[in-house]
Formats: C-alpha cells, structure tokens, sequence
C-alpha cells in the first residue's frame, strides 16, 4: 500500500468560487500542493484592486477584524487590511514625521536594518522570535537610546527561496552636535553589539546580512515606512511580499492562503512600528501641548 501523502484540499465557499470566476462542480476544492519556488516564479500579470482583495478578505482573512472592516463604519486599522494597510502606513509616516518636528534639533541620522539567518523549514514565528531577541539585546538596559538621539523601527516581512526573511529597517537620530564620524562609529558599535549578542544567544545572524548607513531624513522616513498591503511587486526575483501573498490568494492560490495565515499568527502581539529615545518622548510632549 502506498504511503505517498496525498495533496490537501481546501474546499471552496460558492461565493468565493463565483467571485474567483470557477466553474460549478460538485465539491469545488483548489490543491495547497503548489510548491513555494512555483509560486514564487509565478507572473502576476494584472495587480488586483483594493475592492477586489477586501471581497477575498471579508470571507477569507484568518483574523475576524479584518474580515469585520468597515462593517457600520469601523474601520479594523489592521496592517494586514488591504483597506486599512496604506491609511496605517500613512499615520506611520505621519506620527514619525510629527515626532520629527518635535524633537529638539537633529543632526546626522543613519538607518540601520538588522536580520536573522533564515531556511526554509523555520516557522516565521520562529525567526521572528530570533530578531526581537537580538534587538532587545541591544537595546537592554536602555543602552540604545543612552548611545543614539532617538529612533524610530518598522518591521518587514518576506518570504525567499530560503524561507521567511523577517527583518526590521530601524532610522536613528543623533543630536546636531553630533559629528557624522562619531555617528558612524556609534552605528558600527550597534551592529558589533548585535552581532555579539546573537553569539551569545546562540542565534545565527551573518554580519553580511547586517547594514547601516546615513540617510536624508526625508528618504529615510519614506524608506522605513515604505511598505503595506497594497504596494506593487517587490524588484527583486523569488521574493513575496505580503502584498503579493494576498494578490494571490485572492485568486485562489490556497498555497498563499495559508502562508498568510502564518503571518497573521507570527504577528499577533508584536508591534510592527515603534519610537524610542527624544522621538518618542518630543511627540507626547508635542500632544500634550496641543491638547491643553
């Protein structure tokens, strides 16, 4: 008897399969066998509208907020809406750029991106897990924001042909007395301290797979928030984006499907953006001022 694991089906709600355009058949099922390299070589020869992706949503999206957004005009906020996602990555911009003109005067600013060694059998919550370690080994016992002005981090995730690739794109600000040598130098502590962390944690992070650099402030905001639901085809080959899992599950693909339903476990509880240091603390004052 043969023990080859047959490939999973998924059953199809009939709504769904009218709005995916499949033909009727008596037990309409799509196979989940796809293997991620063909998806991942794929073409998406036409980019599907938010009104089209919010209709696979409202039946199909693994958290009930998201399935539940604009339902008597709540609104889910969720960085995983294809509504809601580019309004969220907005209010990003627009609470970084707040605290920006909050803060007392900036100097040099530089935008440090941290990774994990990643393959393709690790559960993305797995390397997620791995990459808040290490940058909360950084920052312990606030020696992050004793050494930078303030920062501001967002978080991205993809999948490549060697499985999730989880990593956050973090902007760091420096006070205008600050020299640009000394804030290279300081970037360079802060890659040293991370990748010595990630050694003594026993967590794999090339030092190839780290950078920092100095950036504009108007180029790093948009480079730190650049990302959401509905952006386009990410450039560069074998790589998917959430944006290109819901493209895709939208059409049907229960391949996608479920590898957006990991994201949505993986993520729940963690933030995706946050602030540290005088940005965090400038934009409450800023608030603070505006509302008495």
């Amino acid at each position: 008897m043969s023990t080859t694991a047959r490939p999973r089906r998924v059953k199809i709600a009939p709504e769904t399969a009218r709005y995916l355009g499949i033909p009727r058949a008596p037990h309409t099922s799509l196979d989940s066998s796809q293997d991620v390299s063909e998806l991942q070589r794929a073409p998406l020869d036409v980019w599907l509208s938010v009104s089209e992706l919010r209709k696979y949503q409202d039946r199909n999206a693994p958290s009930r907020g998201v399935r539940m957004c604009g339902v008597r005009g709540r609104m889910c906020r969720s960085a995983r809406c294809a509504r809601c996602s580019h309004r969220r990555a907005a209010d990003v911009r627009a609470r970084l750029a707040e605290a920006l003109r909050a803060a007392p005067e900036i100097g040099p600013a530089l935008v440090w991106t941290a990774t994990v060694s990643h393959t393709p059998d690790r559960a993305l919550g797995d390397v997620w897990a791995a990459l808040d370690a290490l940058l909360g080994a950084v920052a312990h016992r606030q020696w992050l924001t004793r050494n930078v002005g303030g920062y501001a981090r967002l978080i991205e995730i993809e999948h490549t042909a060697e499985g999730w690739h989880v990593h956050a794109h973090t902007l760091l600000v420096f006070g205008n007395d600050v020299p640009r040598s000394e804030a290279a130098r300081t970037g360079e502590r802060i890659v040293a301290r991370y990748l010595d962390a990630a050694d003594r944690l026993g967590i794999a992070a090339d030092a190839s797979g780290q950078d920092v650099r100095p950036f504009g402030l108007s180029a790093a905001v948009g480079y730190v928030t650049k990302s959401h639901m509905t952006t386009g085809p990410t450039s560069t080959p074998g790589t998917l984006t959430p944006a290109m899992l819901l493209q895709r599950a939208a059409r049907g693909d229960a391949t996608a499907d479920a590898m957006l339903a990991e994201i949505d476990r993986a993520s729940r509880g963690r933030k995706l953006f946050a602030l540290g240091g005088m940005l965090r603390g400038a934009r409450h004052e800023l608030r603070a001022t505006l509302e008495t």
